[in-house]
C-alpha cells in the first residue's frame, strides 16, 4: 500500500514538472517576442511568437500582440498565420473591428475579412454571473459617489465584503478559463478584487496564484491587485516618505506622456525579480523599453496590461507633474526622465 501511494506521488510530480515547464518555455519565448517587438525587430518577434503558441494555448493578450506584430512585418505568411489564429477567438476579433489603428495598416482583403467576420461565443453561466456582481458594484459607485462619506463607506464595505466572497468561491468551484469564460470576465473579478482591497479583503490572492501557476491566466492582474495600496498614495510612500515595498514594483512610473525610471538597488531589483519569477513575470529592468514601446507606438497604447504591470499611472497637469518630478529628484529617486 505504501509503495502504491509512493508511485502515485511520484506520478502526479512527474505529471506536474513538464506542465509547469511548458509554462516557464511559453513565457520565456514571450518575452523574447517582446524584447525583438521592443527592438523594431518584426520579423524575430514573430517567430518567438510561433514557438510560444506551441508549448501552450496562448493568452488573448500574447495574440493580440503577435497579430498587431505580424502586421508590422508586411508579410503575408506570417500575417495569414497569425489571423487564422485571431479568427478562432471571436472576442478578439470583435476587438479588432473597432481598432482602427491596426485597421489602417491590414490589406484591403484583410479588412473585407474582419468587416465580414460573424462568429460568437456563447456566454457561459459563470460570465453572466460575474457582470450580475460587477452590476452590483458599479450601481453602488453610482448611487453614492462620495467614497469618503460615513454611509457611502458603509455601503461599499457591505457590498465588496458579499461580492469578493461570491467571486472567490465561484472561482474555487468554476474555475477560469480564457478561451471559455472570456477575458472581460476575468477583468471584471480583478475590478471587484481591486474594490475590496480597500478594507483588506485578500482571498482572491491564493486562487487566482493557482490558476497562473496552472497557465490559465496571465499573472500582470493578480500581481497588480496583491500590489495594491489602500488609500494611500503609494509613490509618496515608497519614494517622499522612504517606505520601500518590495512586491513585483516597476522601475518606472508614467504620468500622462512621461516615463520616469527610477533609482533602485541591485539588491532591490533582484529582490523584484525573484518575487517577479513566482509569478513568471519578466525581468523588471525590461519596463522601460514596454512602456516605451507602449505610449510612443499608437498600435500598443493602452495596452500596459498586456506586456508588463502597470503598477503607477496617471494624468497630471504639466506644473503638476514638474513640482511631482522635481520633488522625487530632490529625495534622489529618480535616476532618468525618459521623456
Amino acid at each position: 500500500m505504501r509503495l502504491t501511494s509512493i508511485s502515485i506521488s511520484l506520478f502526479l510530480l512527474c505529471s506536474f514538472l513538464p506542465a509547469r515547464n511548458r509554462i516557464k518555455e511559453y513565457y520565456r519565448l514571450i518575452y523574447a517576442a517582446e524584447k525583438a517587438l521592443c527592438k523594431e525587430d518584426y520579423m524575430t518577434a514573430c517567430d518567438y511568437y510561433t514557438a510560444a503558441f506551441k508549448k501552450k494555448e496562448p493568452f488573448y493578450a500574447d495574440i493580440r500582440n503577435a497579430f498587431t506584430t505580424s502586421l508590422l512585418t508586411k508579410d503575408s505568411l506570417r500575417i495569414r498565420y497569425f489571423w487564422t489564429l485571431t479568427s478562432q477567438h471571436p472576442d478578439l476579433v470583435y476587438e479588432l473591428k473597432n481598432n482602427q489603428a491596426a485597421l489602417r495598416i491590414c490589406s484591403p482583403a484583410l479588412q473585407r475579412q474582419i468587416a465580414g467576420y460573424n462568429r460568437t461565443r456563447s456566454v457561459t453561466a459563470f460570465e453572466r454571473l460575474i457582470d450580475s456582481v460587477r452590476n452590483v458594484d458599479q450601481q453602488a459607485r453610482h448611487e453614492c459617489p462620495n467614497n469618503m462619506k460615513a454611509a457611502c463607506k458603509e455601503r461599499f464595505y457591505k457590498t465588496d465584503s458579499a461580492n469578493i466572497h461570491f467571486i472567490a468561491s465561484l472561482l474555487r468551484t468554476t474555475g477560469y478559463s480564457e478561451s471559455i469564460h472570456g477575458e472581460q470576465s476575468l477583468k471584471s473579478c480583478f475590478l471587484i478584487g481591486w474594490h475590496a482591497r480597500r478594507w483588506g479583503f485578500t482571498e482572491l490572492d491564493a486562487i487566482l496564484y493557482e490558476l497562473v501557476k496552472k497557465g490559465r491566466i496571465k499573472p500582470s492582474l493578480p500581481a497588480q491587485l496583491i500590489e495594491y495600496k489602500s488609500d494611500i498614495d503609494s509613490i509618496n510612500k515608497r519614494y517622499l516618505d522612504n517606505s520601500p515595498d518590495l512586491g513585483f514594483e516597476s522601475t518606472c512610473i508614467v504620468i500622462g506622456p512621461h516615463l520616469i525610471e527610477m533609482n533602485q538597488t541591485d539588491s532591490s531589483i533582484a529582490a523584484i525579480n525573484k518575487n517577479r519569477s513566482r509569478y513568471f513575470l519578466d525581468n523588471v529592468l525590461n519596463d522601460i523599453n514596454k512602456n516605451t514601446l507602449i505610449l510612443k507606438n499608437p498600435l500598443f497604447n493602452g495596452k500596459a496590461g498586456d506586456f508588463n504591470l502597470n503598477l503607477f499611472n496617471q494624468n497630471m497637469a504639466e506644473e503638476e507633474f514638474k513640482q511631482f518630478l522635481n520633488s522625487l529628484t530632490q529625495m534622489g529617486a529618480v535616476k532618468k526622465c525618459w521623456f
